[in-house]
């Protein structure tokens, strides 16, 4: 009898394991499809973006080399904006390049990005620093940039504290990549690309208006 029992009991345990086992993969699965709707939406915004940047970009070049004085300063700092912006971009796809689709299904490892923080994070914190120090002098230079300060605080200010979904205080690397998982990587380096060009996209429109 008692040996029945155990037997039963044990078939219980199993049961409940295997549940959670299916539970746990059924509950990872929508958030791998979130995050690759998410990415998927987000990467052709910032391709259209790009587009727009390079092409309000392009135009500001032409005006320059007919109007320099009226053009010049302004040219500059977009130079500044979209050369700088584009370096973080670029090495953050060559980040990018050694995380495989496959990696991105495996949902409760974090090796890339323990990786990413022992190899990576520091040179790209530094791009993004430079990034956030020469947007900074800038907007300082003319009222005319003001709307661009809160942006550059809240997407590049890597010193700054922030206040996570939890409402609690986090440090840059925690805010920006609160998800630790492979695919929690890619998305949180993407969204720092998308940001990148989004706020390339809100200078040259600040500079530019919507004339081409």
């Amino acid at each position: 009898m008692k040996l029945v029992l155990f037997l039963l009991l044990s078939l219980n345990v199993c049961c409940q394991i295997k549940n959670e086992v299916l539970n746990q993969e059924e509950t990872t699965k929508p958030i791998v499809l979130q995050l690759n709707e998410f990415r998927e939406i987000e990467g052709v915004s910032k391709e259209i973006l790009q587009n727009v940047v390079f092409s309000k970009y392009e135009v500001l070049k032409i005006k320059n080399e007919e109007s320099p004085k009226s053009f010049g300063e302004m040219t500059g700092f977009a130079t500044q904006i979209y050369s700088t912006g584009n370096e973080i971009n670029d090495y953050i796809n060559e980040i990018k390049a050694e995380i495989s689709e496959e990696d991105c299904f495996v949902t409760n490892e974090t090796i890339l990005y323990d990786a990413f923080v022992k190899q990576e994070y520091a040179v790209l914190k530094n791009k993004i620093d430079k990034f956030y120090k020469q947007n900074k002098v800038i907007i300082a230079s003319s009222r005319v940039y003001d709307s661009l300060k809160e942006n550059n605080e809240k997407a590049f200010n890597t010193n700054k504290t922030f206040t996570n979904k939890e409402n609690k205080s986090v440090d840059f690397l925690n805010y920006k990549f609160g998800y630790k998982a492979n695919i929690g990587l890619l998305t949180s380096l993407e969204k720092i690309q998308f940001e990148i060009v989004h706020f390339q996209y809100m200078f040259m429109n600040t500079i530019m208006g919507s004339a081409h």
